[in-house]
C-alpha cells in the first residue's frame, strides 16, 4: 500500500488538537452555564452556538489534515519513482 505508514488520527498533532478542542469546549460550556445562572439567556445561547461552531471547525480541520497527509504521502511515493 502506498500510504501504509501514514496514520493521521494517531499523530501527536491530532492528539494535541483534540485535547485543545476539549479544553476550549469545556471552558465555553462553563461560561455558557455561568451566563445562564446569571440570567443572561441571549449570551448563554450565543456561547452554546459558538461551541457548536467549534465542533464543526474541528471536524473540518481533521478532514483537511487527513487529506493533506495522504496527499503528501502520495506525492513523496510518486516522486521517488518506486
Amino acid at each position: 500500500s502506498v500510504i501504509s505508514g501514514v496514520s493521521p488520527p494517531t499523530t501527536p498533532k491530532f492528539t494535541i488538537m483534540s485535547t485543545l478542542y476539549f479544553v476550549i469546549s469545556i471552558c465555553v460550556l462553563a461560561a455558557a452555564a455561568l451566563a445562564r445562572m446569571l440570567g443572561l439567556e441571549k449570551e448563554s445561547g450565543m456561547l452554546y452556538d459558538i461551541n457548536s461552531c467549534l465542533g464543526l471547525l474541528i471536524a473540518i480541520l481533521a478532514g483537511t489534515g487527513t487529506i493533506f497527509i495522504t496527499a503528501v504521502a502520495l506525492f513523496i511515493r510518486i516522486g521517488t519513482g518506486e
